[in-house]
């Protein structure tokens, strides 16, 4: 056995276990988001209906790399730190939008802006940085 895997291996079965129930939660969320947004994208209008679709399509992947990160938190390097950033920048740019009434991003950026921390404090427990020392 490597010294690395040693080290890998050595993220306590409690701390996988709390990483995965907090993603877990991230992806029932995301799925109740793909779910709801269905409807909106059915009944959107023809100048919004792609990006209402295309956002449906997002819920959807990310409730299933929410899925794989809660299975195998340490197999995919980078997927971690891709789905912070991507999720750290839209909370940013949603509270920035927040300014804006008309916009009413105040209300997914404080849910993002939750999701974020939630899926940093599961990054931490399970040490996802460690999947790129493979």
């Amino acid at each position: 056995m490597t010294e690395n895997h040693e080290k890998i291996s050595s993220v306590s079965k409690g701390r996988d276990r709390a990483a995965m129930i907090l993603m877990l939660i991230a992806a029932l969320g995301a799925a109740f988001a793909f779910v709801s947004s269905i409807g909106v994208a059915r009944l959107a209008s023809a100048v919004t209906q792609q990006v209402e679709w295309w956002r449906v399509m997002g819920f959807l992947l990310f409730t299933l790399l929410f899925v794989f990160l809660a299975i195998a938190p340490r197999k995919y390097p980078g997927l971690w730190e891709l789905i912070l950033i991507d999720k750290g920048a839209l909370t940013l740019i949603e509270f920035v939008l927040a300014k804006n009434p008309a916009t009413n991003a105040l209300s997914p950026a404080i849910i993002d802006g939750i999701l974020t921390i939630i899926i940093l404090a599961a990054y931490l427990l399970v040490r996802g940085y460690t999947s790129w020392k493979k």
